[in-house]
């Protein structure tokens, strides 16, 4: 796996056991290098026991910060992915691709942008798979080419934001026999205006006929999910999924040009597109008068005339507007209930960064020339409280901090962790 980055001959500390130790620290939630150090230094006796010799004592935090600033990043993000390829069978999995900042590591210069990592999470576990960097002059376009060229893709359906909805992002896909299902939005104008566009007229043929009492005229096949209901603290949210799935002979020919504008969108070269979906996502603001009582509006009140507090609801594709709309398209032949579990499925990459941050507190790093080496340390541990939930051998909590800390305080637990080769995890 990988070298001692450092040049001398002889060292005083084993680059390994650094790399434990902080590992070690991080499940016990401390939130920076500096404070990993210092709590090493403080449980030399507990690291003894977890099978480390560390025969001159804990490395200074200095001489861990040498060993994360001179170790070769894109060789690390390989042996990640070699890792997680021993402990997850890569086949038949939903890959959620999506990038995250670092915000802690972005440089006090005027100007200067937040550094960024390019994260793919495994849906069904949680699991972060690969993480590489975004270089400074690069983009995250440019880098989920990269990514995928590192990790299996056959067999696997990948789910990506709408700036992966490109021609050589779903070349390398199709190419090589994977799956993808990609978002269309407004950074692709032509294709979002045409599937806004024919949506609402199916919707209005379908009305039509509904009320002519006559079966609608169609070649293709069109599915609706229906409303969606979700709760929670603040806001109640609505969901709603369309689908068609066209006719052979309509595949190649109308939902080329006519539908998506393959000229600017993806080229001239046609795909199959075997699912074309739209969804829309409601969000209202939850609403109490003075003696508690819910007075938030209905879905319908709301589409028509807003609601107190948002008089004129948002209409558009950002997370930020009340209501959201955007297209989906597949090379899958998928139900409308199907597509909006991938779509609902991909957020697990959120949640994998919402603990990131606030469990290992990697938005606060303001590690610089180490960031992206630190950030994997931190994704080998969050990787590690997943694996120890997986195999069962600690309580679902359904808290991270909890799960994090149970590891760290459990000797015989952490050493099996650390050394132990777990069995593989594989989906049908």
């Amino acid at each position: 796996m990988l070298s001692d980055p450092r040049r001398q001959k002889s060292v005083r500390y084993i680059a390994s056991e650094m790399m434990a130790c902080l590992i070690v620290a991080f499940l016990a939630n401390c939130s920076s290098t500096y404070q990993a150090v210092a709590w090493c230094k403080r449980h030399v006796h507990y690291l003894q026991s977890l099978g480390l010799k560390l025969i001159n004592g804990v490395a200074s935090y200095d001489t861990h910060q040498r060993m994360l600033r001179n170790m070769d990043t894109e060789s690390f993000a390989q042996d990640f992915i070699l890792w997680m390829n021993e402990l997850l069978c890569c086949c038949n999995l939903h890959l959620a691709i999506d990038g995250k900042g670092l915000r802690g590591g972005t440089e006090k210069i005027i100007g200067q942008k937040t550094p960024y990592m390019l994260n793919v999470v495994n849906t069904q576990t949680g699991f972060v798979i690969a993480s590489i960097p975004i270089c400074e002059k690069g983009s995250e376009l440019k880098s989920i080419p990269e990514a995928l060229a590192l990790i299996a893709v056959a067999g696997n359906t990948f789910t990506i934001d709408a700036i992966g909805t490109y021609l050589e992002i779903m070349s390398h896909i199709i190419d090589e026999d994977g799956n993808f299902i990609l978002l269309v939005k407004r950074n692709n104008p032509d294709a979002y205006a045409n599937l806004v566009s024919f949506f609402e007229t199916q919707r209005s043929t379908m009305e039509r006929a509904k009320n002519n009492q006559q079966k609608p005229e169609q070649d293709y096949h069109y599915d609706s999910t229906g409303w969606k209901y979700e709760s929670n603290r603040e806001r109640y949210e609505y969901r709603h999924c369309e689908t068609i799935h066209y006719s052979e002979e309509l595949k190649n020919a109308e939902l080329g040009e006519n539908v998506f504008g393959l000229d600017s969108m993806l080229g001239r070269k046609r795909y199959l597109f075997n699912t074309v979906g739209m969804i829309t996502s409601v969000r209202i603001k939850k609403i109490r008068d003075e003696l508690g009582n819910d007075i938030t509006p209905d879905l319908n009140s709301f589409m028509k005339s807003g609601s107190p507090i948002c008089p004129h609801p948002s209409i558009g594709d950002s997370e930020k507007d009340d209501i959201q709309r955007y297209g989906i398209i597949s090379n899958l032949e998928l139900t409308a209930e199907e597509l909006l579990g991938f779509k609902r499925m991909h957020w697990k990459c959120e949640t994998a960064h919402y603990v990131l941050d606030v469990t290992f507190r990697e938005d606060f790093s303001s590690a610089k020339e180490a960031k992206y080496n630190a950030s994997l340390f931190r994704k080998i541990a969050y990787n590690i409280c997943k694996l120890a939930r997986w195999h069962k051998l600690i309580p679902d909590h359904s808290s991270t901090p909890i799960e994090s800390r149970e590891i760290a305080e459990t000797p015989e637990l952490m050493a099996k962790l650390l050394h132990d080769h777990l069995p593989m995890i594989i989906f049908d």
